[in-house]
């Protein structure tokens, strides 16, 4: 019986052995892109809907939007109409603009509600 005891655990060992190598030849990486070239990007959820997008607006810049569970907008970010700034929109519950924050050649403004706040 003493004998038995270092043969079944160097038979361990060389199970364990095995299973170590089998574990990690199967757990390839995924492979990773230096750059990823699309027009549209959305990220959605587990049921498949879109909850973000990256995409071009019509005039060519960038835009991100953002989307709640619902699939409305809630935020929008992208360079003004004119190129010479950005902005950022925040929509309301009725996914009207409740918060407009926007930079440009004239200066930078903010709208509550509608209502301009400060600056010009």
């Amino acid at each position: 019986m003493p004998k038995l005891i270092p043969l079944l655990l160097a038979a361990n060992v060389l199970v364990m052995g095995g299973l170590a190598i089998t574990t990690a030849q199967s757990q390839t990486e995924v492979p990773v892109e230096d750059v990823l070239r699309a027009k549209l990007i959305e990220l959605v959820n587990d049921k498949g809907d879109v909850v973000a997008e990256l995409h071009a607006g019509e005039d060519g810049s960038g835009q991100l939007r953002l989307r709640n569970g619902n699939g409305d907008v809630r935020v929008k970010l992208g360079p003004s109409d004119s190129g010479a700034g950005a902005s950022l929109t925040l929509m309301d519950a009725r996914t009207d603009p409740a918060v407009l924050l926007a930079s440009g050649a004239e200066g930078a403004r903010l709208l509550i509600d509608g209502v301009q706040i400060g600056g010009n």
